[in-house]
């Protein structure tokens, strides 16, 4: 069992969430549909744009939140890594899907990585369905050359957000929106406007989502620096930042409007609110999503489950 803490989310519905979203991202989108699909539309859909066959989003759904940034800036904490089914046990569930965002165990890719966790694990405790991509810087093949491959190893790396769930049916929320006039990324405007509508809850998603006829900011780690970064200047000129075509990306994200810790005084649990990767098996890109760069022409669609708790595994902040 690894290291962990736990809080409840707040349980909000879906259609008050749709409610919610309808009003507020036209403010952000020239066109914006939000809809509930019932669970067997809903697995369609999931299983059509992950390649899993899964019956849904539902069952015990939480977000994990696993290891962080410290990580990366301490040598120390490079070549920690986590395995799925461990991780599985923590959360309390038997057997799952988990998807989200992270980094790549560099004992197994060989130096850093952006990765796309996308895992079944069955009831034995192992690793049934494994779709799970990586990418990578290649500089020895040249500037700005990268790979993004399937990834065979049930371990993450030093950081992680996950969204986990039984793999059950249940209604998902649909968004489809188009034309961004707003500022903020797609996420950054879900994230905002649910956390102006509830600003004393704690709300959770998990979150599939396509973009089409657009290109977009993402960024792909570069391998290790030996020595102790900070974050924030030294860290954002470190990253090797891309601009990728969005028709055929698959994203996979998770979203927390605020820590459940401040409504009671608690101690942080030095949560990580959005996070999101992509990869695209039709031009073999992939990394860590930023935001589109041609908004006249951005189309999204989404699919996002709501989760019920927060698993904190491993923190490394200091309190």
């Amino acid at each position: 069992m690894l290291r962990n803490d736990r809080e409840a989310l707040d349980i909000v519905s879906l259609d008050t969430l749709a409610a919610v979203l309808r009003e507020d991202l036209p403010t952000v989108f020239k066109e914006c549909t939000v809809d509930i699909l019932e669970a067997k539309q809903g697995s369609s859909v999931v299983s059509s744009w992950t390649n899993l066959s899964i019956r849904g989003l539902g069952g015990s759904p939480k977000l994990v939140d696993i290891g962080g940034v410290p990580n990366l800036l301490e040598p120390k904490g490079h070549h920690l890594s986590f395995d799925i089914c461990s991780v599985a046990e923590t959360c309390g569930l038997s057997q799952g899907l988990f998807f989200g965002a992270g980094a790549g165990d560099a004992r197994h890719v060989g130096r850093n990585s952006e990765l796309m966790p996308l895992y079944l694990v069955s009831e034995e405790g192992t690793v049934s369905h494994n779709e799970t991509r990586v990418a990578f810087l290649t500089p020895e093949k040249g500037d700005d050359c990268f790979e993004c491959t399937k990834y065979s190893s049930t371990r993450v790396g030093f950081l992680a957000n996950l969204f986990a769930c039984k793999g059950e049916p249940c209604s998902l929320l649909s968004v489809k929106v188009s034309g961004r006039t707003g500022s903020q990324d797609f996420i950054s405007a879900i994230h905002r406007i649910l956390k102006t509508h509830f600003p004393d809850k704690a709300i959770g998603l998990g979150g599939i989502f396509r973009m089409h006829r657009a290109r977009f900011k993402a960024h792909i780690m570069p391998d290790f620096k030996e020595t102790v970064m900070k974050e924030g200047p030294e860290v954002d000129a470190w990253l090797r930042f891309f601009e990728f075509q969005g028709k055929g990306a698959v994203f996979l994200s998770t979203c927390l409007t605020r820590d459940p810790r401040e409504k009671t005084g608690g101690s942080s649990l030095h949560l990580r609110l959005t996070h999101t990767h992509f990869w695209n098996p039709e031009s073999g890109e992939g990394g860590h999503y930023h935001y589109d760069v041609t908004p006249e022409g951005v189309t999204y669609e989404a699919i996002f489950a709501l989760a019920h708790e927060i698993v904190r595994i491993e923190d490394p902040f200091p309190e």
